[in-house]
């Protein structure tokens, strides 16, 4: 009889929960990588040119015990719209089995939700069961990988809300904690460890204000330690921390490409080695569009380059909480690339980014920028075009740490406004030649208008003297304009600000 078997015979159901809970997580690592050889096998069965992806690490990290899995790619074909998949049979049975793992710590709840998430996973092991042997039509591979909210249940939104309900439970079964983080079943050496994650994750966890996230659970199973982090209300910021040994493996999944990227550098510069990244996208996430997948890995020398890892990984988490929101916030001030050279630069100064979006985000510079002589800016200009990107970076950088300090320290958004205003102004004022210039060469071409202007409201038009004056005047004028131009183009050659000047 299994340990757990027995304690549910003795009717402590209370001592089961956590068991059942460890076996729910670890069966929730399964079906990740279940459907992630899935999509993998359907996208060479659909490109056979395409190179196989490499699970390896994946599925080591996964800890499955189904080495069939990382043959399906190459069993697999296409025809006639449907995959066939020789082993489908197999992976049906496995992943019902873990669905049913999944839900087993939800079982005796009188909770709605809970009542709720068992009736789901029954039909989807029923319908797992009346699978045709072999083959997947679209339908079926959309039901099953699936992860668009609205429209139908899909077993892969059922997975996700499994896992979410399981980070509650592991919470409120919890009868210790660390630093914050909800522990359970710790060996006397895991402890240090989720001290030094906690230590990061408390360091800048401050920045994400009043925003949901960043819950923190952790367990021993078996070899590995286990730390999971609730990132926010998004299925797919879950991010779950292994440790065995000396080495911490992270599996991440983002549903923005971009922010894949910037999490990527951030975790790289910590020592991470990533592995698979992009290698499996898929549709049926993301409203149809593609994900990413990676693995990151640490190798670390001893238990204090551990630690420093766990603590690095634990601060940079926070920064992951509505970047895309500000990316598409700051990308109506500049170029897409600079947005995020300045979330990143944030996140290096240990300021981020929810400040600048609670103070009041783009329109804190909208304002600034209107405040200012309207010879520096006009409707319509954006930040780079005019200041140049490397000063709009700058600008920016420090815009989104005077207002995440602004906004710490309870100042109002009216005082954070003013602080805006004069910082944008210093940074304009670093200019002061460019817009003389630029101010120069407007009064030449007013000047030549107001002539002709002039010139025809008196009729001179028809006064061969009068007109030939103006002419003189004009080309005077024209070419002294036209100096100031090559002077500009001179001024650019050696220094990169003067560029926007001559756009």
């Amino acid at each position: 009889m299994q340990k757990v078997d027995v304690v549910a015979a003795l009717g402590q159901s209370k001592l089961l929960l956590p068991v059942r809970i460890k076996g729910a997580l670890a069966a929730n690592d399964r079906l990740k990588f279940a459907l992630t050889a899935l999509q993998a096998a359907a996208a060479h069965a659909a490109d056979g040119s395409a190179p196989l992806a490499d699970l390896r690490r994946d599925y080591a990290a996964a800890h499955a015990n189904a080495p069939w899995m990382l043959m399906m790619q190459e069993a697999a074909w296409s025809e006639g719209g449907k995959l066939h998949l020789p082993d489908l049979p197999r992976l049906g049975k496995l992943l019902g089995d873990d669905i049913r793992l999944m839900a087993r710590p939800l079982e005796g709840s009188a909770d709605a939700a809970h009542l709720a998430l068992l009736a789901r996973a029954d039909h989807w092991c029923d319908w797992l069961d009346r699978l045709n042997a072999g083959v997947l039509d679209d339908a079926q591979m959309v039901a099953l990988t699936g992860g668009r909210r609205g429209e139908d249940d899909t077993f892969h939104i059922l997975v996700m809300d499994l896992h979410k309900s399981l980070n509650r439970m592991a919470a409120d079964v919890s009868d210790d904690t660390v630093d914050g983080a909800h522990v359970w079943q710790l060996d006397a050496g895991d402890r240090p460890r989720v001290t030094a994650f906690m230590r990061g994750l408390n360091r800048t966890r401050k920045l994400k204000f009043d925003h949901p996230g960043l819950d923190t659970a952790a367990t021993r199973d078996g070899a590995r330690l286990l730390i999971q982090n609730d990132i926010g209300t998004n299925d797919a910021h879950v991010l779950v921390i292994q440790m065995e040994g000396l080495s911490i493996t992270l599996t991440y999944s983002d549903l923005h490409e971009r922010r894949f990227a910037f999490f990527q550098e951030l975790l790289s510069e910590i020592g991470a080695q990533w592995s698979g990244v992009g290698a499996r996208r898929s549709a049926g996430l993301n409203a149809g569009a593609d994900y990413v997948v990676g693995t990151a890995r640490f190798d670390c020398a001893d238990l204090g380059a551990a630690d420093a890892v766990l603590e690095g990984l634990g601060a940079r988490i926070v920064f992951l909480i509505d970047w895309n929101r500000t990316r598409k916030r700051l990308n109506r001030l500049v170029a897409k690339p600079l947005s995020v050279a300045v979330l990143t630069e944030a996140a290096h100064r240990e300021a981020g980014h929810m400040g600048w979006l609670m103070a009041g985000a783009e329109q804190l510079v909208f304002d600034a920028m209107e405040a200012l002589s309207p010879d520096h800016f006009r409707v319509g200009d954006r930040l780079d075009g005019v200041l140049g990107e490397a000063e709009a970076r700058d600008f920016l950088t420090e815009a989104l740490v005077l207002s995440s300090n602004a906004m710490q320290a309870g100042q109002t958004a009216a005082l954070v406004a003013d602080q805006i205003r004069l910082l944008l102004s210093r940074h304009v004022g670093r200019h002061r030649d460019e817009f003389a210039l630029l101010g120069e060469h407007a009064a030449f071409c007013q000047a030549l208008a107001e002539g002709i202007r002039d010139a025809l409201a008196h009729g001179h038009e028809t006064d061969v003297k009068a007109a030939r004056k103006l002419s003189e005047r004009a080309k005077v004028w024209e070419r002294k304009a036209d100096h100031l131009v090559m002077r500009l183009r001179d001024q650019a050659a050696g220094n990169a600000r003067w560029l926007p000047f001559l756009r």
